[in-house]
């Protein structure tokens, strides 16, 4: 059995490690060290979500992302950053999560957007939709990262050719 302040190590040393890996990657080339720039000047904070979709419901999980979840987040102010799939190493199984970084001025404005965003009415009807054959979900986790003084200048501009980024958790 896991003891709590181990959960809680983990957390921390995961929240830690996306944040570098996050940041190193979405960094532009040769952009000054000094200069944390979020992504847009209205973004304070960052929220790293993990999404473990229930079995055989990563397809619905995204079209409900793609299709719905994705403007809702925009119409209530929040800013999404990046999306992404986990990319196993050759042979392994697929990996059904779904990772994605949101953006917010900062906590207070993230968490009236959130209450906004959950009773909304569109954004109701489109859950209990996607709900009806069981959850699309079987674990949803968050942590809140902020810029370390020494991160690169972000470039959110889409690459012109796929990439892959690693991320490293230490316990």
């Amino acid at each position: 059995m896991t003891s709590r302040p181990s959960i809680t190590r983990r957390a921390a040393a995961f929240a830690a490690v996306a944040a570098a890996t996050f940041l190193s990657a979405c960094s532009s080339m040769g952009a000054s060290m000094s200069d944390p720039t979020p992504a847009s000047p209205n973004v304070g904070i960052y929220e790293l979500r993990t999404y473990t979709a229930a079995p055989g419901k990563m397809a619905e999980l995204d079209a409900r992302f793609r299709n719905h979840t994705v403007g809702l987040f925009q119409k209530h102010g929040m800013t999404p950053i990046a999306f992404f799939h986990v990319a196993p190493p050759a042979g392994q199984p697929a990996d059904d999560r779904l990772i994605y970084v949101m953006g917010y001025k900062d906590r207070a404005a993230r968490d009236e957007a959130w209450k906004a965003f959950a009773n909304d009415p569109e954004w109701k009807q489109v859950y209990a939709d996607s709900q009806k054959n069981g959850s699309l979900t079987s674990k949803i986790e968050n942590v809140f990262l902020s810029p370390a003084d020494y991160s690169p200048k972000l470039n959110t501009k889409p690459a012109a050719t796929p990439r892959h980024f690693e991320l490293r958790t230490y316990t």
